[in-house]
This record gives structure tokens, sequence and C-alpha cells, in this order.
């Protein structure tokens, strides 16, 4: 039998932060009759003895597997579990309020799951139609997108998930140019771009160091798998006054990408300044049979200053990059964009009707 300890102290906290007779007597008496049912070795009282207002409250705290496994039980959970994931949904992107968003008619689950590694999620990995393009969208008002940061394996913090809602922004005007000066530039036309950013917390210097990022959609209650990129496994250092400053301008990504189709690996770009760490990458393409899809571009860029008291120098480096190791945490700021040409969207399955 299960030991209804759990849920009992569960109860417990939550009476204790809970005000009113009404509640206080719902509880009381839900809390006797399970600690009847341990003493006789029954079954604990189902939680259906519960107001709806003491069971949400419960619930604000549950992870969305036991929601939803609730919410499979019968009918009469189904408004109370919907309104617990949306707030689980809430929590788990920093909004301030608990109403659904997404867009399209998503399901509190496709924002509230948190997946357990890049490679096993419940999401629909099935983003693009092979065939001929669609039309590309009029608006975006349907959608909603946002990023999947996955640890490393053998990394000694592996056990945390971050994500971080995007912003979509129709674009137009950028120019893709051959960094070798043999081909013609090419202007990319109308684009979406999907934007991310952090500003001054610790958490950006994981998710600027992730081993995968997933840039997810929901596209007309789809969830699909945009874009998905896997850290290189090479890093580019680069020595003092060698880092060039078009790299720290607004199109520094375009800048980058070029110099990376110029490199024989994919790598990781690191600056060797003692007082400014920063590690970016940017790339061309996506995997998609679009004419267009070499013009997207996708960038990853982590900046954090680093204190006085933690910048140690050595004979080789000017700085001991000890954040590298997780030796010691930074806090700073975190961009991350994936510009879609419009073109491209044609090939989304969840805008064509099929």
């Amino acid at each position: 039998m299960a030991d209804p300890g759990g849920l009992n102290h569960s109860l417990a906290r939550l009476k204790l932060s809970l005000g009113g007779n009404g509640f206080e007597d719902a509880l009381a008496a839900f809390v006797a009759k399970a600690r009847n049912a341990n003493e006789r070795c029954a079954e604990p009282p189902l939680l259906s003895e519960l107001p709806d207002d003491v069971l949400i409250q419960l619930l604000a705290t549950a992870p969305p597997e036991a929601i939803a496994a609730l919410a499979c039980v019968a009918k009469r959970y189904a408004d109370v579990c919907e309104r617990a994931g949306w707030a689980c949904a809430a929590r788990r992107f920093g909004r301030r309020t608990n109403a659904p968003f997404g867009g399209g008619g998503a399901h509190w689950t496709a924002l509230a799951w948190v997946p357990r590694d890049a490679t096993r999620r419940p999401f629909d990995e099935d983003a693009f139609s092979f065939g001929l393009g669609a039309l590309p969208p009029h608006d975006l008002a349907d959608a909603f997108f946002w990023a999947e940061f996955f640890p490393w394996h053998d990394a000694p913090d592996n056990r945390w998930n971050e994500c971080l809602a995007l912003e979509a922004t129709l674009c137009h005007g950028r120019v893709v140019r051959d960094p070798d000066g043999v081909l013609d530039d090419r202007a990319v036309g109308p684009e979406v771009v999907l934007t991310g950013s952090l500003r001054g917390e610790q958490r950006a210097r994981r998710m600027a160091n992730a081993s995968a990022v997933r840039i997810m959609g929901v596209l007309r209650s789809r969830v699909v798998v945009l874009y998905a990129w896997d850290s290189p496994d090479y890093g580019h250092e680069k020595a003092e006054g060698e880092w060039p400053e078009s790299w720290d301008a607004e199109d520094w990504d375009e800048t980058v990408a070029a110099v990376q189709i110029q490199t024989p690996y994919p790598c990781i770009w690191d600056n060797n300044d003692p007082d400014r760490v920063i590690t970016l990458h940017a790339t061309y393409g996506m995997d998609v049979s679009s004419p267009h899809a070499p013009n997207a571009l996708f960038s990853i860029r982590g900046d954090f200053p680093v204190p006085a008291e933690r910048r140690v120098y050595s004979a080789t480096s000017s700085i001991d990059r000890g954040y590298r190791n997780r030796t010691f945490s930074l806090s700073g700021d975190l961009s991350i964009r994936l510009k879609v040409p419009m073109q491209v969207w044609g090939y989304v399955r969840a805008w064509r009707n099929v």
C-alpha cells in the first residue's frame, strides 16, 4: 500500500499556508481519514473528498506528470488539473499570470513538461515537410516559441534543465555575403527572427555553455522542434588584442558565421580577457529541403564580467578559465537567435493542411 505520509506532509505544509475555517476543516478531516486508513493498513481517502480550491493549491507544487495522471482519472478533475497545469507552465517560464498561453489551443502539457534530455522528450520531431513548400503564414499570432537548454552528461552539475521564451519579430534587409568575395551577395528577404535574452543572471552562464539547445514552437496546437543545435567539441580562443570589434556589433552573428564557413570544423569562440568572459557561436543553415534553408542563421552568446577577486593570472594564459570547469559561477548576459527566412516556414508541417 502506498504510504500516505508524503501526502500528509504536503497537506500539513499546505495547511500552514492557508487561512479560513473552510480550508482548515477540510484539511483536518482529510488528514484524520488518512491517518486512520494508515493505522488500519487501508487505502488512503480519495482526493475527490477535497474541495476544488484545496485540491488546486495542493497541486500547485506538483510536477506536470502527477497533474496529467490525475487528469486521466476522471472528468471531475479536468478543470482543476487544467488550472494547475497552466500554473505549472507559468512557473517554468517565469510568467506572472497563470492564464493559458501558447496560442492556437496548445495544451498545457506541451509547455509545462520538463524534457529529460535532448534525445528523449515528449515533442514532435517531424516538424518539416520535404515536399513542395506551401505558402508561408501571414502572421505568427497562433505561435509560441521557446528554447530548451541541456547540460553536458559528464558535468558535475548535470541535473539541471532550463527553458527560455523567444520573441518572434518580422525583419527584412539581411544580406548574406561570401567571405571569400567570389560569389555575389544574396538578399535574404523577409524573415522571422526568434530572439531570447537574459540580463545579469547566474543561470545565463550554464545556458551559454549548454551541451545542446532545441528551438521549439507550438504552431497551430502542434509542438515541433524547429532547430536542433549540439555544441561543438572544439573551442577556439582568441588571444588578447585579437578579438575583433565587429564581434561585439549588433550583427556579430553574421560576421562570426562567415568566419565559421572558413573554419574546417565547428567550434565555440572564446575571448581571452581577464575582465570579461565571452563565449559565442554562430552558423548558417537548417536541416530543411528548401533552397532558402542555407540562409537561416543560428547564434548563441554569453557575456560575463569577471569580479576582480576571481581573476587568476598565470604564465600561459591571462586568466585561468575556471568558469569552463565550473570551479566558480559568473552572472552575466545571454542572447540566442534563430533567423528563419519566410520561405522556410512554408515547409513546416504545422502550417500546412496535412
